[in-house]
Parts: structure tokens; sequence; C-alpha cells
């Protein structure tokens, strides 16, 4: 599970360094403590110690509310599922849920087929070589669905969903 975590701070560390023009130039460094060293050419050396807020853990929740998050979780795992039948891609996709629109489970199966071929749209003509970003926003997904962030990056060896 150690390597998994590792593979995921470099693709969140990757990730910001693209997007966020202000990251400090230098040479990056996994670390274990911290989470990585840049190495910035003045010899300074900056440590970056990457944290995350899990809000199911910040306060205590309804077994309603567990119930919830619990039918999320297993409609994930059914559309990474269904996506990797036909794709070898190993991604880190989030997934955005709206709480005022709730996903009934009906349209469980249909939602499974739906995205996962939404998914593999997004990425199916991308390079494999290289680090992509692509979002699905509200206007393209089923009700229940704010958005799905899919991250692609070479060295993930685990698809994280």
């Amino acid at each position: 599970m150690q390597a998994d975590k590792k593979q995921i701070e470099i693709l969140l560390i990757d990730y910001f360094r693209e997007y966020y023009d202000d990251f400090p130039k230098g040479k990056v460094v996994p670390s274990e403590s911290p989470d990585f060293i840049v190495k910035i050419k003045n010899a300074h050396l900056l440590g970056i110690e990457l944290t995350r807020l899990n809000p199911a853990n910040a306060l205590p929740v309804s077994e309603k509310e567990k119930a919830e998050i619990e039918f999320r979780e297993q409609l994930i795992l059914k559309i990474k599922e269904h996506f990797e039948r036909n794709c070898q891609l190993n991604l880190f996709v989030k997934f955005l849920f709206s709480d005022p629109e709730k996903i009934t489970p009906e349209l469980e199966l249909s939602l499974v087929v739906r995205l996962a071929l939404l998914i593999k749209e997004q990425v199916q003509n991308k390079n494999g070589e290289s680090f992509f970003k692509e979002s699905i926003h509200k206007s393209q997904l089923p009700a229940g669905l704010e958005e799905v962030v899919i991250i692609y990056h070479p060295g993930l060896e685990t698809p994280v969903w």
C-alpha cells in the first residue's frame, strides 16, 4: 500500500506543478518526510508535505449519510470495473457528486455503462506516454453528478478511482 500512496503523491505533485505557475523551479525529489524536496538552483531546499482533509472523518455522519457514501463507493467501483474491461490505462479519476440530486439504485446500471463510456471517450485519443487531465462537466453527466476529473500520468502503476 505504501508504494500506491507514493504513486498518488507523485501524480498530485506533478499535476500541481503543471497547473500552478508559481510552483518553485527546481528538481523535485520524492522523500519520506517531507513527501518531496525541491532542490532549487541557489542550493536551497524546499520541503513539501502533502496533506488531505477527509470530510467523512471531520464530522459525525448519520446512518443515512453512511449508506449514501457506501452506495457511491460501490458505484465508482462498478464504473471502474466496466471501464477496465475495454481500456488498460491506469487513471486517477475523481467524482464530484451532487448532494441535492441523488442517484437512485434503479438508475445504477445505466449510469455505470454511460459513465464508463464517457470516460473512455475522454481518453481514447490521448497519448499514453505523457501526462493529461480531462474533465467531464455537469452538462454531459447524468443527474446526481457535478463533474468527473480524469488524470493520467505515465508513472501511475495502479489506478485510483
